[in-house]
């Protein structure tokens, strides 16, 4: 029995990081952009990516028991396998997805093609309940790397991912927000941010602690690297959007490095992990609409109005290799597409130079700064730190709006102790050594989504996905 939940809540919102899923605002999607890392920052209310080491709290959450005030109806019901709490009308037939069901309660239905409605979670509740949102990403598109994973035929290959809910298309959020005499209130609430399994009934379920296989050759080799994190979060209802919900900088785990995995086509198959960290939520609706739906489907292409964003260190996506490109995903940032004979070039130690100078391979450089060590997270977070725009990246900040300073932080970068404390130290794209900052090591990764709302069981998948016929 699948059972609708009723103790938990919702909290702000939120990720991939940046999937590379299905189509954006112009039909495509993008490329391996896997998932956004670590919970949620000030603000946005996310919780940590896809991964986490083994041993976090990785069960994919669990249900609440049910509520201590309201009318003898409520407390919701118990729904049998292949059954869905959802919207009423027919099925959206124009609806991307190419697995099943296509018809009855847990086929894909309204504007974004939800299997599932929070909404109608939230009417059954008692009055005292906390209330749960929880949300398929159904489509998300990198919008500040156009040269290197939104070439066209990635598009392409991402779409197709898409429709089958392969990898990056199984972004899954947890949203909880306590309640009281019916209306949202002040308090704590709860979020989980992480990869996940599509069921093939209709449901979704987040990994366990057991479920990642042993990549060593890759340098993967935690079990539960893929499960999610729970992050306590502080809930202000009179507020909107990413100001709706604060995680603390104690409780935020969004300094860990968090992985995302990306399945073969159509096989039970690791192709690629990505490594992230620091994932911060930049837009959201969190209007009674918003509930079910974060953007559209028009039959042909997604409109995707929120916005996310991670970083992804290049020393942790320098040796993976993704099948469709044969490159890393350092190298896709870094040179876009390699010819063949130049396919050996590693990003991590290649010299860097001006993007469009002669004869320079890099279309992109590192713009972005992330701690390397355990010491280092405990004091400050990834974060864009190059001055000057070396990259020629549109709505970039100016010098004056970067938040971080030219000396390296020598305690913690708390921002509930100051507000205005720099995110770290700034950073050279260069690499040089002339204006004494260290090289940028990162590469941040802004992603536009949308986002239905969905059914994720109570129970993690410690397997890999299967394939839906």
């Amino acid at each position: 029995m699948t059972k609708i939940r009723h103790g938990w809540v919702l909290a702000l919102a939120v990720m991939c990081s940046l999937a590379a899923c299905g189509g954006d605002d112009e039909g495509g999607g993008t490329a391996g952009a896997g998932a956004g890392g670590a919970a949620g920052e000030s603000g946005e209310g996310g919780t940590s990516g896809e991964g986490g080491t083994s041993g976090t709290s990785g069960e994919g959450g669990t249900s609440g028991e049910g509520g201590t005030a309201g009318g003898e109806d409520c407390g919701g019901e118990e729904l049998a396998a292949g059954e869905c709490l959802n919207i009423e009308g027919e099925p959206n037939i124009e609806c991307p997805d190419a697995v099943g069901p296509f018809d009855g309660t847990c086929a894909t239905k309204g504007t974004c093609c939800q299997r599932s409605s929070n909404n109608l979670r939230i009417d059954q509740l008692c009055d005292d309940e906390p209330m749960t949102l929880e949300y398929r990403v159904m489509s998300s598109s990198v919008t500040n790397h156009p040269m290197s994973t939104s070439l066209p035929f990635l598009l392409q290959i991402a779409a197709e991912r898409a429709t089958k809910c392969e990898a990056e298309q199984c972004f899954l959020w947890r949203f909880e927000q306590p309640r009281a005499g019916g209306e949202p209130v002040a308090g704590e609430g709860k979020s989980n941010i992480a990869f996940g399994s599509y069921n093939c009934d209709g449901t979704f379920s987040y990994y366990g602690p057991t479920a990642a296989p042993d990549r060593a050759a890759d340098g993967f080799t935690d079990p539960g690297r893929w499960q999610a994190s729970e992050a306590k979060t502080t809930i202000d209802p009179t507020k909107e959007g990413v100001e709706r919900t604060k995680v603390a900088w104690k409780d935020n785990p969004n300094q860990r490095l968090s992985t995302s995995p990306f399945m073969m086509a159509g096989e039970r198959v690791v192709d690629w992990e990505l490594a992230t960290s620091g994932f911060e939520m930049l837009e959201i609706d969190t209007s009674d609409a918003g509930n079910e739906c974060q953007g559209s489907f028009d039959g042909t292409v997604w409109t995707t109005p929120g916005r996310y964003q991670s970083f992804a260190p290049i020393k942790d996506n320098n040796t993976d290799i993704i099948f469709s490109v044969t490159q890393t995903f350092c190298q896709l940032l870094s040179f876009s597409i390699l010819d063949p004979a130049d396919r050996a070039i590693p990003c991590l130690d290649t010299p860097r130079c001006m993007p469009g100078s002669e004869g320079c391979k890099y279309i992109k450089l590192p713009d972005s700064l992330c701690p390397e060590n355990d010491a280092d997270r405990a004091n400050w977070r990834c974060h864009l730190g190059a001055k000057g725009n070396v990259n020629a990246e549109d709505d970039y900040p100016s010098d004056e709006e970067l938040n971080c300073t030219m000396e390296a932080p020598t305690g913690t970068l708390d921002p509930d102790v100051d507000p205005a404390v720099s995110k770290g130290q700034c950073c050279d794209p260069l690499g040089t050594t002339e204006s004494g900052l260290p090289a940028c090591n990162a590469f941040r990764i802004v992603s536009a989504f949308a986002a239905a709302a969905a059914e994720i069981t109570d129970e993690p998948k410690n397997d890999l996905p299967v394939i839906c016929e």
